[in-house]
């Protein structure tokens, strides 16, 4: 078999034509200034509008804490956990990890008296829960999760309240001594209310 001997490429062969060229149509630079147009356009004006576009279609997370004080009082004081997401936008929870260490146990913990997520405040839509027996009322560590509400029927769909922020509270009333803080992990989406 015979070998070929190989030229090196001219110095200048890396480099575009970056001139005018009437025989060849456009130069690389302005097809690539074009490209760069048609995808800012397409894709979103500015960065920011890229990443709200993209935190629409991605599951969040936030880490929030609720001081043992607070949960004491979570019935007359309800606590933010995710916040109101604005104009034209809404919060739709996936779901939540709640963590409660090791600690005195609750106290006062009563039938229905149980954690609850909702839009707004405690009279807001309810969109998760989570059973205080059994949990906050132990003395040992202990870990939940609660899904988002589903209807047992098999229909999903909820109204999400527009701009509103996710609170925790308890249901029926405030629980009754207890020192372990309550750790929470929620997972959401932003989805917008209008199209």
């Amino acid at each position: 078999m015979a070998r070929t001997a190989l030229n090196p490429p001219p110095s200048n062969a890396h480099e575009l034509n970056t001139g005018d060229s009437t025989e060849r149509g456009d130069s690389a630079k302005t097809i690539v200034e074009a490209i760069n147009t048609m995808m800012t356009e397409l894709y979103a004006a500015d960065t920011a509008a890229a990443a709200a576009l993209a935190a629409q279609s991605t599951i969040q997370f936030v880490d929030v804490t609720v001081s043992s004080a607070e949960l004491l009082a979570l019935f007359t004081t309800p606590k933010q956990i995710v916040a109101a997401p604005g104009a034209n936008l809404a919060v739709v929870i996936e779901g939540v990890v709640a963590s409660k260490a090791a600690g005195t146990a609750y106290d006062g913990v009563a039938a229905g008296e149980d954690l609850s997520i909702s839009y707004t405040d405690a009279s807001g839509l309810a969109v998760a829960g989570i059973e205080a027996t059994g949990f906050l009322d132990q003395a040992t560590a202990q870990m939940r999760y609660a899904g988002a509400y589903r209807a047992a029927s098999g229909i999903s769909s909820i109204t999400p309240v527009a701009n509103a922020a996710l609170m925790i509270h308890m249901l029926t009333g405030n629980i009754a001594t207890g020192t372990s803080p309550l750790v929470l992990r929620v997972y959401y989406r932003v989805v917008p209310t209008v199209l």
